[in-house]
Protein backbone atom coordinates (compact mmCIF):
# COMPACT_ATOMS: atom_id res chain seq x y z
CA UNK A 1 0.00 0.00 0.00
CA UNK A 2 0.97 3.47 -0.89
CA UNK A 3 1.89 6.00 2.16
CA UNK A 4 1.79 9.15 -0.19
CA UNK A 5 -1.24 11.72 -0.02
CA UNK A 6 -3.54 10.16 -2.78
CA UNK A 7 -5.26 13.35 -4.90
CA UNK A 8 -7.92 13.92 -7.04
CA UNK A 9 -7.64 15.77 -10.37
CA UNK A 10 -7.96 19.41 -8.78
CA UNK A 11 -5.30 18.23 -6.46
CA UNK A 12 -7.49 18.17 -3.34
CA UNK A 13 -6.54 14.63 -1.32
CA UNK A 14 -8.96 11.56 -1.52
CA UNK A 15 -9.28 9.48 1.92
CA UNK A 16 -11.63 7.49 2.93
CA UNK A 17 -13.91 9.85 5.37
CA UNK A 18 -13.66 12.22 2.61
CA UNK A 19 -15.29 9.73 0.25
CA UNK A 20 -17.85 8.54 2.96
CA UNK A 21 -18.65 12.26 3.66
CA UNK A 22 -19.35 12.89 -0.32
CA UNK A 23 -21.41 9.49 -0.37
CA UNK A 24 -23.24 11.25 2.64
CA UNK A 25 -23.92 14.69 1.16
CA UNK A 26 -24.80 12.87 -2.34
CA UNK A 27 -28.01 11.61 -0.01
CA UNK A 28 -29.00 14.18 1.16
CA UNK A 29 -28.57 15.79 -2.68
CA UNK A 30 -31.36 13.36 -3.46
CA UNK A 31 -33.53 14.09 -0.53
CA UNK A 32 -33.05 17.99 -1.65
CA UNK A 33 -33.86 16.75 -5.17
CA UNK A 34 -36.47 14.27 -4.99
CA UNK A 35 -37.88 14.26 -1.63
CA UNK A 36 -38.16 11.04 -0.56
CA UNK A 37 -38.79 7.54 -1.87
CA UNK A 38 -42.63 7.50 -1.08
CA UNK A 39 -42.63 10.97 -2.59
CA UNK A 40 -41.41 9.12 -5.76
CA UNK A 41 -43.82 6.37 -5.17
CA UNK A 42 -47.02 9.21 -5.17
CA UNK A 43 -46.11 10.13 -8.25
CA UNK A 44 -46.41 6.62 -9.95
CA UNK A 45 -45.62 8.22 -13.15
CA UNK A 46 -42.55 10.45 -14.40
CA UNK A 47 -41.72 12.37 -17.46
CA UNK A 48 -38.87 10.22 -19.18
CA UNK A 49 -36.45 13.36 -18.21
CA UNK A 50 -37.22 13.24 -14.82
CA UNK A 51 -37.12 9.44 -14.74
CA UNK A 52 -33.24 9.44 -16.34
CA UNK A 53 -32.45 12.72 -14.07
CA UNK A 54 -33.55 10.84 -10.78
CA UNK A 55 -32.40 6.96 -11.91
CA UNK A 56 -28.86 8.74 -13.19
CA UNK A 57 -28.45 9.87 -9.85
CA UNK A 58 -29.31 7.00 -7.91
CA UNK A 59 -26.92 5.09 -10.26
CA UNK A 60 -23.75 6.96 -8.68
CA UNK A 61 -24.59 7.00 -5.12
CA UNK A 62 -25.08 3.30 -5.28
CA UNK A 63 -22.07 2.84 -7.25
CA UNK A 64 -19.88 5.49 -4.58
CA UNK A 65 -22.07 3.74 -1.95
CA UNK A 66 -19.94 0.30 -3.32
CA UNK A 67 -16.45 1.75 -3.11
CA UNK A 68 -16.54 3.25 -0.19
CA UNK A 69 -18.05 -0.09 1.60
CA UNK A 70 -15.42 -1.96 -0.32
CA UNK A 71 -12.37 0.00 1.18
CA UNK A 72 -13.55 -0.48 4.89
CA UNK A 73 -14.57 -4.40 4.19
CA UNK A 74 -11.10 -5.22 2.67
CA UNK A 75 -9.34 -5.35 6.02
CA UNK A 76 -12.17 -7.05 7.83
CA UNK A 77 -11.55 -10.26 9.66
CA UNK A 78 -14.78 -12.56 9.70
CA UNK A 79 -16.43 -15.85 9.82
CA UNK A 80 -17.75 -17.41 6.55
CA UNK A 81 -21.71 -17.83 7.09
CA UNK A 82 -22.58 -21.40 7.94
CA UNK A 83 -25.03 -22.67 5.03
CA UNK A 84 -28.11 -22.08 5.33
CA UNK A 85 -31.35 -24.23 3.81
CA UNK A 86 -32.30 -22.72 0.85
CA UNK A 87 -35.64 -20.43 1.49
CA UNK A 88 -38.76 -21.42 -0.22
CA UNK A 89 -39.84 -18.63 -2.62
CA UNK A 90 -42.33 -16.00 -1.00
CA UNK A 91 -44.98 -14.60 -3.51
CA UNK A 92 -44.61 -11.07 -4.36
CA UNK A 93 -46.69 -9.16 -2.04
CA UNK A 94 -48.98 -5.94 -4.08
CA UNK A 95 -46.80 -2.85 -4.11
CA UNK A 96 -48.60 -0.30 -1.35
CA UNK A 97 -46.65 2.98 -2.12
CA UNK A 98 -47.41 4.42 1.19
CA UNK A 99 -45.68 1.98 3.42
CA UNK A 100 -41.92 1.47 2.26
CA UNK A 101 -41.66 -0.75 5.41
CA UNK A 102 -43.75 -3.41 3.11
CA UNK A 103 -41.20 -3.18 0.01
CA UNK A 104 -39.09 -5.33 -0.80
CA UNK A 105 -35.90 -4.36 -1.63
CA UNK A 106 -32.66 -4.77 -1.12
CA UNK A 107 -28.94 -2.87 -1.55
CA UNK A 108 -27.12 -5.14 -4.55
CA UNK A 109 -23.66 -5.17 -3.61
CA UNK A 110 -22.05 -5.94 -6.97
CA UNK A 111 -24.32 -3.95 -9.43
CA UNK A 112 -26.66 -1.27 -10.55
CA UNK A 113 -28.05 -3.09 -13.52
CA UNK A 114 -30.75 -2.06 -15.00
CA UNK A 115 -33.84 -2.21 -13.20
CA UNK A 116 -36.71 -4.42 -14.75
CA UNK A 117 -39.62 -2.69 -15.50
CA UNK A 118 -41.97 -1.29 -13.00
CA UNK A 119 -44.80 -0.65 -15.05
CA UNK A 120 -46.55 -4.09 -14.00
CA UNK A 121 -46.80 -2.91 -10.27
CA UNK A 122 -48.61 0.54 -11.24
CA UNK A 123 -52.61 0.24 -10.63
CA UNK A 124 -53.02 4.35 -11.80
CA UNK A 125 -52.55 4.90 -15.53
CA UNK A 126 -50.22 7.66 -16.50
CA UNK A 127 -52.09 10.97 -17.56
CA UNK A 128 -53.43 10.00 -21.22
CA UNK A 129 -50.96 12.86 -22.85
CA UNK A 130 -48.34 11.26 -21.13
CA UNK A 131 -48.68 7.48 -22.26
CA UNK A 132 -45.89 7.19 -24.51
CA UNK A 133 -43.30 9.47 -22.65
CA UNK A 134 -43.60 8.66 -19.44
CA UNK A 135 -41.89 5.87 -16.81
CA UNK A 136 -43.63 4.01 -13.85
CA UNK A 137 -41.21 5.64 -10.94
CA UNK A 138 -41.94 2.73 -8.23
CA UNK A 139 -38.46 1.18 -9.57
CA UNK A 140 -36.79 4.08 -8.65
CA UNK A 141 -38.54 4.03 -5.06
CA UNK A 142 -37.76 0.87 -4.41
CA UNK A 143 -33.89 1.91 -5.59
CA UNK A 144 -33.70 4.95 -3.06
CA UNK A 145 -35.86 2.74 -0.58
CA UNK A 146 -33.02 0.38 -0.59
CA UNK A 147 -30.13 3.03 -0.39
CA UNK A 148 -31.61 4.60 2.72
CA UNK A 149 -31.59 1.32 4.01
CA UNK A 150 -28.36 0.52 3.39
CA UNK A 151 -26.60 3.63 4.96
CA UNK A 152 -28.71 3.31 8.22
CA UNK A 153 -27.28 -0.53 7.89
CA UNK A 154 -23.60 0.04 6.37
CA UNK A 155 -21.73 -1.55 9.52
CA UNK A 156 -23.77 -4.77 8.26
CA UNK A 157 -23.11 -3.82 4.77
CA UNK A 158 -19.68 -3.84 5.58
CA UNK A 159 -19.42 -7.37 7.30
CA UNK A 160 -21.46 -8.46 3.90
CA UNK A 161 -19.21 -7.06 1.52
CA UNK A 162 -16.05 -8.66 3.67
CA UNK A 163 -17.84 -11.88 3.30
CA UNK A 164 -18.11 -11.20 -0.30
CA UNK A 165 -14.15 -9.92 -0.78
CA UNK A 166 -13.41 -13.74 0.68
CA UNK A 167 -15.92 -15.40 -1.98
CA UNK A 168 -14.40 -13.15 -4.86
CA UNK A 169 -10.87 -12.08 -3.99
CA UNK A 170 -10.40 -10.07 -7.55
CA UNK A 171 -13.55 -8.04 -6.75
CA UNK A 172 -11.53 -5.44 -6.23
CA UNK A 173 -10.68 -5.03 -9.53
CA UNK A 174 -14.25 -3.83 -10.45
CA UNK A 175 -14.61 -1.38 -7.89
CA UNK A 176 -10.71 0.34 -9.23
CA UNK A 177 -12.62 1.25 -12.41
CA UNK A 178 -14.88 4.28 -12.96
CA UNK A 179 -17.90 4.23 -13.74
CA UNK A 180 -18.88 3.39 -17.60
CA UNK A 181 -20.28 6.84 -18.03
CA UNK A 182 -17.07 8.42 -16.75
CA UNK A 183 -15.56 8.58 -20.18
CA UNK A 184 -18.53 10.44 -21.60
CA UNK A 185 -18.23 13.79 -22.89
CA UNK A 186 -20.40 15.25 -19.82
CA UNK A 187 -19.36 13.28 -16.76
CA UNK A 188 -21.04 14.48 -13.88
CA UNK A 189 -20.14 15.46 -10.29
CA UNK A 190 -21.19 12.04 -9.06
CA UNK A 191 -19.44 10.10 -12.06
CA UNK A 192 -16.07 12.42 -10.87
CA UNK A 193 -16.57 10.90 -7.05
CA UNK A 194 -16.64 7.52 -7.92
CA UNK A 195 -13.89 8.20 -10.14
CA UNK A 196 -12.34 9.52 -6.81
CA UNK A 197 -12.66 5.90 -4.95
CA UNK A 198 -11.78 3.79 -7.83
CA UNK A 199 -8.38 5.90 -7.63
CA UNK A 200 -8.10 5.33 -3.83
CA UNK A 201 -8.82 1.50 -4.28
CA UNK A 202 -6.48 1.25 -6.72
CA UNK A 203 -3.73 3.39 -4.82
CA UNK A 204 -3.87 1.53 -1.32
CA UNK A 205 -5.34 -1.80 -2.87
CA UNK A 206 -2.46 -4.33 -1.50
CA UNK A 207 -3.73 -7.18 -3.78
Amino acid sequence: MTNAAILDPAGEPITRDSLWATLEAFLHAAFNLFGTPIDLAEKAWLRIAEYKRVRDWLFRCEELFRRVLYIDARALAVEPRPATRSRKQRQRAAFDPEFPNTWRCGFNLLSSGPPASSRHLCKRKPPNAWTTTTACAYGLAQRYEALIRAWNNRERLIKRMARLIQKLPLIGTLFAQPTRTYARQKPTSGDFSVADAATYIRETDSS
